[in-house]
């Protein structure tokens, strides 16, 4: 390499040995543009050029329960509390949780926790990672965030993946599925039944597999229509622990061939809260009916009951959870609940406050429905 200017390298002598000599730098320097644009298309002689992955918290350092239950239910009541009758919960920054079902002899059910880095040994491939862990008895249970994806006409295909280490005997599927508006202002799964766009996973052999795999699913050509959303889903049956991280989707063959990254920006403030109070509740007059105001005003893009989860019915909950409160108006800034009488009593002579949980990622999309169900709703 020289430092001196095309016009200073010019041989001396005759215009013809000039413009030979600019022949060969022109056609040499555009060979070398040549190869630069068809390796940045191809990816052939250069590094990989990564996609950014479209999943909020995917790798799960974001705000996360520590600690999530149901109680025994054969249904997803959204009207219930956590504990008597609610199988779906938002668990964290992007992500909501829901249960097939719940039955009493493997009560808690269904258990979500966050653990940390420095306490899960790493084996999870990625020792900067969160790990969340779901028990889900014997039963079918599911995580699942609703994506935004870059809607692209030459790249229509959403692909997602997840880091796994499951145990024997366990099945997984990993999978892309649509939801729809219905006509109370719900986000539900449209086909709950079928399964068009999914891999299915069983871990046959030791009782854990020695290292995490990586289980990806098919592509899913997404809709044209803003109606429509498309929801990442990873489900677990037939064991009773399976570790999850590194979740992602991608929009298959933008952008090159290369690995994916996680999205590390740090979530919206107040994606995800835990053990939220309200303020005191206010006895309807003639009734057994109580109206619990928040303390801040919660942005719910689907109906209310989607992003905010009943989960004690008092702050102390001395005995009342065992009872069946009943939602019967929600509002973004208000909730009414509906008591027992012997509840309701109680209630106005001690005072009480409600804790729950609130999630900006809706739940109770109703994998576990029926399509039937949905167009009756629709």
């Amino acid at each position: 390499m020289t430092d001196k200017t095309l016009r200073e390298q010019l041989p001396q002598g005759c215009a013809r040995n000039k413009i030979e000599f600019l022949a060969d730098e022109f056609e040499a320097k555009a060979a070398e543009l040549a190869e630069l644009i068809a390796g940045l298309g191809s990816n052939s002689g250069s590094a990989p050029l990564p996609k950014i992955s479209a999943t909020e918290n995917g790798d799960f350092t974001g705000n996360m329960a520590t600690n999530i239950m149901v109680g025994t239910s054969e249904v997803d009541d959204v009207n219930a509390s956590a504990l008597n009758g609610r199988l779906s919960l938002p668990i964290g920054d992007g992500w909501s949780f829901e249960a097939e079902k719940a039955r009493a002899n493997y009560t808690p059910a269904h258990v979500f926790r966050k653990r940390t880095p420095d306490t899960y040994y790493g084996f999870m491939g990625r020792n900067e990672n969160g790990v969340m862990e779901l028990h889900c008895g014997k039963d079918r249970a599911v995580m699942y965030q609703v994506l935004s994806p870059r809607r692209n006409t030459k790249h229509p295909k959403l692909k997602g993946s997840v880091r796994i280490l499951e145990e024997n005997g366990m099945t997984l599927r990993v999978g892309i599925k649509s939801a729809q508006v219905d006509k109370h202002g719900f986000l539900r799964i449209t086909h709950p039944e079928k399964r068009m766009c999914e891999t299915v996973y069983t871990h046959v052999g030791a009782a854990y597999p020695a290292k995490p795999r990586v289980v990806e699913s098919p592509g899913w050509h997404i809709s044209p229509y803003a109606h429509n959303f498309d929801v990442l889903y990873i489900e677990a049956e037939g064991g009773y622990m399976l570790n999850v991280t590194d979740a992602l989707a991608w929009m298959d063959g933008m952008l090159g061939d290369g690995d994916v990254l996680l999205h590390r920006e740090p979530p919206t403030v107040g994606q995800f809260r835990d053990m939220l109070e309200t303020k005191d509740g206010e006895n309807i007059a003639g009734s057994d009916d109580f109206v619990y105001h928040f303390k801040q005003t919660h942005h719910c893009p689907f109906h209310p009951l989607q992003h905010i989860a009943l989960l004690h019915v008092g702050v102390d909950n001395q005995g009342v959870g065992n009872h069946k409160p009943t939602i019967k108006e929600i509002t973004t800034d208000y909730i009414k609940v509906s008591y027992p009488a012997d509840v309701a009593e109680t209630m106005r002579t001690t005072g009480n406050r409600l804790v729950y949980r609130y999630g900006l990622n809706p739940s109770s999309l109703g994998f576990y429905d029926s399509h039937a169900n949905w167009l009756a709703r629709k």
